[in-house]
């Protein structure tokens, strides 16, 4: 069983019968849409009275998170309120980042603030090393410009709350992430050049108008800027992915009922 027409080509040409190879399409269309608590929901899109604008980067690996940092100061011209969650592939990483964004932000944004997100079983809050603890969990109306995941399991519900994605591993040549975390909440999805990992998922975004490619930093400035100010494109890409998410559902099914016919045969 192969999740495309290309991988079946290719077992064919390795010498495998063509009528024990079957297309049964990829598994990662059929995953469970994950949640996010309503109280947490509410904490980034709903308790404000008007919910600045919110770009989620994922998964980025080392040398993405400079080029993130440069395109947040360069939108801040043109959205003094955006807000940015960072999210290190590597959660070990996260006071690197920190760092990296302080040392930037120094000079280019005097007063921003770059805090860590805990997640926990009744809470989170956002501790800062410069203020002390900022507690997001009661009433506190403030709001960090910049948050850095330092948690496993937390980031795909949180692509939710984004106005915009940027799925990291791409810009340079790690192989990407799965872009269909985002489309399933409905969100444009920006990555780079190099999702070898995702060759197939990415294509078939692109060719939707789901997802937007682009080779640096200097492009992808250009696209989420747009999305930002045209919100029916934006709104449009994002209901691309969702229906390409759903079109291409099913493969489980397909899968069970290739192992079930195998068995009733033996």
């Amino acid at each position: 069983m192969t999740q495309t027409e290309e991988d079946r080509r290719r077992f064919i040409e390795l010498g495998v019968p063509s009528d024990k190879v079957t297309v049964t399409g990829n598994i990662k269309f059929d995953q469970t849409v994950p949640s996010l608590e309503p109280e947490y929901y509410n904490l980034f899109r709903c308790r404000r009275d008007i919910s600045p604008p919110l770009l989620l980067a994922g998964s980025t690996h080392p040398g993405e998170e400079s080029v993130i940092a440069d395109v947040f100061i360069k939108l801040r011209q043109n959205f003094p309120d955006i807000r940015l969650i960072i999210a290190p592939r590597n959660v070990e990483r996260a006071s690197e980042v920190k760092e990296k964004f302080i040392s930037l932000f120094t000079n280019e944004l005097p007063g921003c603030s770059v805090q860590f997100f805990t997640y926990t079983v009744k809470h989170f809050s956002v501790s800062n090393n410069l203020n002390g603890n900022f507690d997001c969990s009661d009433n506190s109306t403030d709001f960090p410009d910049v948050i850095i995941l330092e948690r496993m399991g937390v980031l795909a519900p949180l692509y939710d709350v984004c106005d915009v994605a940027f799925v990291g591993g791409s810009l340079l040549p790690f192989g990407g992430h799965n872009p269909l975390e985002p489309a399933i909440f409905s969100k444009p999805v920006i990555f780079g050049h190099h999702m070898t990992d995702f060759v197939e998922l990415s294509e078939a975004l692109v060719a939707a108008g789901a997802a937007f490619k682009v080779k640096d930093g200097e492009e992808l400035y250009i696209v989420v800027k747009r999305l930002l100010e045209d919100t029916d494109f934006s709104e449009n890409a994002g209901k691309r992915g969702r229906e390409l998410f759903g079109a291409f559902g099913g493969a489980v099914d397909k899968i069970v009922s290739e192992i079930g016919h195998h068995i009733s045969r033996k």
